[in-house]
């Protein structure tokens, strides 16, 4: 996990915790995130895959389908500014 996104999240939050909870607040699968807790989230995700650096090559199989879960995340909520994932 890349430290520009880990110093904008929470003691003991994940980004995996970060892509659930955005998702499920967007479908409707959980009560809805206030405004502000949405745009962070956006933003620990949109810093986490402009920062990604693959740094173990026994998790990279992990690593990819997390990066590729937070790409996932971000073109559910926010189309418009979301490139396309290419692994």
């Amino acid at each position: 996990m890349p430290y520009e996104s880990r110093i904008l999240m929470r003691d003991n939050e994940t980004l995996l915790d970060i892509c659930l909870e955005t998702h499920m607040s967007h479908t409707g699968s959980s009560d809805p995130l206030c405004e502000l807790d949405l745009r962070r989230n956006i933003l620990v995700l949109r810093t986490a895959v402009e920062h990604w650096k693959q740094e173990s090559v026994r998790s990279q199989r992990f690593d990819d389908a997390v990066l590729a879960l937070c790409y996932a995340t971000l073109a559910e909520v926010d189309k418009e500014n979301t490139p396309l994932y290419t692994p």
